[in-house]
């Protein structure tokens, strides 16, 4: 009589092991279909999500982008603003240290023995009581420098021109200025109230009296110092032009970049 173990210690005949192995083969694909299936479901999860963060990330950073280009652009019409009214600004003052340099050096060399040109004296005489300085219209750059957003100028070379400009010639310049008028109030000016005639001959004051002091014209020799002056300015504003151009050519770029 056979018990369950005998038969189950039975050999397969070759039959039966092919029928065997068939339903093996029928079930182990569909097991790793069903795998494969949740490892593909969560892959495109994961490559979802990845891409919605990477989209949204692109998103944000051309919004900011281009809120910073429009904010640029803002400020660089600003600067061009300030440019434009300190060029006019400069160009004045240069034609006053021009005035002022040849009346000095007129001053200085002048025969007051002969009197040639008395006419010329009196077109010359105001140089004495003529005060000249630039009043600097900086308000973009300041504004930019005091929030910290001077790196928000995507072109470096009008950040560098900028900078040049406001915190290098500028100070120089006004030191020159100053250190010129300081002078001028403690030595000419204080002269002049003291010792210039004036009379129905020269109403302007007799300045040819004036000349043959020593003591004068030593002083008009401090005078001299405008030139220096007149060439600082006209270094600042040669500058000024190079960056008004670079400014210009930087706004009329971004206008097409917006289109």
């Amino acid at each position: 009589m056979e018990t369950e173990n005998t038969k189950e210690n039975i050999p397969l005949q070759d039959g039966d092991k092919q029928e065997v192995l068939e339903k093996e083969i029928l079930k182990t694909p569909k097991q790793s279909f069903i795998v494969n299936s949740r490892w593909y479901d969560l892959s495109i999860q994961v490559i979802a999500i990845f891409l919605s963060i990477t989209l949204s990330f692109a998103v944000n950073q051309c919004q900011e982008n281009r809120k910073n280009k429009e904010l640029e652009a803002f400020y660089l019409k600003q600067i061009l603003i300030d440019l434009e009214e300190d060029t006019k600004e400069l160009e004045e003052d240069i034609e006053a240290y021009q005035y002022m340099n040849k009346g000095y050096i007129f001053f200085q060399n002048y025969n007051w023995e002969k009197n040639t040109s008395p006419d010329s004296i009196k077109f010359y005489a105001q140089i004495f009581f003529i005060e000249a300085a630039p009043n600097i219209n900086n308000l973009g750059f300041e504004t930019l420098k005091s929030t910290g957003k001077l790196d928000i100028i995507s072109d470096k070379k009008i950040l560098t021109q900028l900078i040049k400009i406001y915190q290098e010639q500028l100070p120089s310049l006004n030191t020159a200025i100053e250190l010129y008028y300081h002078s001028h109030r403690n030595t000419i000016l204080p002269y002049l109230i003291d010792n210039l005639e004036l009379s129905p001959d020269y109403p302007n004051g007799n300045y040819i009296k004036l000349l043959k002091n020593n003591s004068f014209r030593m002083r008009l020799a401090m005078g001299m110092v405008t030139n220096e002056i007149l060439q600082r300015y006209q270094r600042t504003l040669q500058e000024y032009l190079i960056l008004k151009d670079m400014v210009k050519k930087e706004i009329k770029k971004s206008k097409k970049s917006y289109f």
